[in-house]
Order: structure tokens, then sequence, then C-alpha cells
């Protein structure tokens, strides 16, 4: 090998570096853009979090404030299947197992029907909804068959009750 030759491949060992440097600097500007993102998302997720969370408490407050209490509950017209629903959320609400913000952003058609969490989900016949992170209808039904029969929903049979059932 020549001077020419040392002289040439030291030129483009200069210009690799050279370029080297600046992909590294193109990465670490696309990395910390890439970091920004991660924050501002992670802050969105919060967000939403604590406004699914407030509105299912609002929903919830807003059912509770409009149900009739004690003697004019009793005396209602259809009073019966109201006071068996309204049970049914009370049970539910109760469970420990329902998280209403959960439940109102894992299913938009409960935000579109601006009802309390609770309510929808003991409206909803086919057992298609998880109530919170912590049940699983799915495999609740896998593991309990005669629940697909019944007319609670999963989390209510769960519970082993019908707070709606006369008795």
């Amino acid at each position: 090998m020549g001077p020419e030759d040392e002289a040439e491949l030291r030129e483009a060992l200069r210009l690799a570096r050279r370029e080297l440097k600046l992909a590294r600097g193109r990465q670490e500007v696309a990395e910390e853009a890439i970091q920004r993102v991660r924050r501002q998302r992670a802050a969105l997720r919060r967000q939403v979090r604590s406004s699914t969370d407030a509105l299912a408490r609002l929903l919830s407050e807003r059912y509770w404030a409009e149900q009739p209490s004690g003697l004019a509950a009793r005396l209602r017209p259809g009073g019966d299947g109201a006071g068996a629903e309204r049970a049914r959320v009370a049970a539910v609400e109760a469970s420990g197992l329902f998280d209403g913000g959960w439940y109102l952003r894992h299913r938009p058609d409960a935000v579109r029907d601006l009802v309390s969490p609770a309510l929808h989900y003991v409206r909803i016949t086919d057992n298609s909804a998880d109530p919170g992170p912590d049940f699983d209808t799915q495999a609740y039904l896998e593991d309990h068959p005669e629940a697909r029969g019944s007319d609670l929903p999963a989390l209510l049979h769960h519970l082993g009750h019908d707070p709606g059932a006369r008795g």
C-alpha cells in the first residue's frame, strides 16, 4: 500500500467518522423527541384516567340523586323493577370489582349514553363487558357456565346473589 492509498483511506475514515458523528447527533435528537412524546402520552393517559374517573363519579352521583328514596320509592309505579335495578347498581358499585372510570375507558357506548357506568353494566344482558380490570367476564363464564343462562351480569352472579330479587 502506497502513501496515496494510505492518504485516501485516512480521508475516507475521517469522512466516515464525521458521518457517524452526524448520525449519532440525529439519533440523539430523535431519541429526545421520542422521550418527549412518551412523556406527553403518559400525561394524556393520566388526564384521560382522571377525567373518566371524575365522569364516572359524577354520573353515579347524578343517578343516585335522581332516585326516589323511602316511601316515594315504594309508591312509585313500576317500583319493583326500578327498585331491583337500583339494588343491582348498588351491589355492583359496592363490589370492589367494579371500576367506573375503567369501565368508561373501555366502553365508549357507556360514555355516549351518559348514564351511571354501574347502571350501564347492569343493563347489559349479553355479558360482553368486564366491570373492571380485576374481573374477567369471559373467564368467569368459562368457569361458571350456569351464569350464561342467568339474567344477571356475571359480576352479580359471582357475588352469589341477586340483590334485586324479592324474597
